[in-house]
């Protein structure tokens, strides 16, 4: 059971933290929506192991000799550094798809599309940049903590990781519908381009 979880967190993180290159063509579109939800399966993985460690940190008092575990699961359930990387970069991809293949003079309404798409992007970009700003100082915050042994405010601690896992669900679910909103974008782009192709 253990090895289990350890094995899906570690899927998880991978999904997390690591780069790709993501090539919007056909195939990779049509299996966006498995991405999606093992995206989702995994999220949802996370925050019952987060449960979990909140339910043990709140034994600290009588198993001190805990914390420092207690410290090293938190910061690896809620890593910091870039969140979400490999979806946001299959975003930022699509996005560039979707601008190299606008048709030949654009019209106003195409031009505004791509305003609007740029504006959605920048938006998801700083709030995943808050978030990882408050996950930074979670960690700061619970090595101090863990050091002064300070064990009631360090079962806080992972209560407010639990708080932040939370607000990472809903950015992915963001992700989601944004990745799903340009994917129509690019599918209907495509067919417009076949059309064109077609009648010349």
């Amino acid at each position: 059971m253990v090895m289990v979880s350890l094995a899906g967190i570690c899927i998880f993180l991978q999904l997390y933290n690591n780069p790709f290159r993501w090539i919007a063509n056909s195939n990779s579109l049509s299996c966006s929506k498995d991405r999606r939800r093992q995206d989702c399966m995994l999220c949802g993985h996370v925050r019952k192991c987060l449960h979990h460690l909140h339910k043990q940190s709140h034994r600290l008092h009588r198993h001190p000799e805990m914390s420092e575990e207690i410290l090293h699961r938190l910061k690896f359930l809620l890593p910091s550094g870039m969140i979400f990387k490999e979806q946001r970069q299959r975003l930022h991809n699509l996005s560039k798809y979707i601008h190299r293949g606008h048709l030949p003079n654009p019209s106003s309404n195409h031009l505004k599309l791509h305003h609007e798409i740029n504006l959605r992007l920048q938006q998801l970009n700083n709030v995943a940049s808050e978030q990882e700003n408050r996950i930074s100082n979670l960690h700061r915050i619970a090595e101090n903590y863990t050091v002064a042994q300070h064990y009631t405010k360090l079962h806080h601690c992972v209560k407010a990781a639990m708080k932040l896992h939370h607000h990472n669900r809903k950015l992915l679910k963001n992700i989601h519908r944004t990745e799903k909103y340009l994917s129509g974008i690019y599918r209907d782009q495509s067919r417009i381009k076949i059309n064109i192709a077609t009648i010349w």
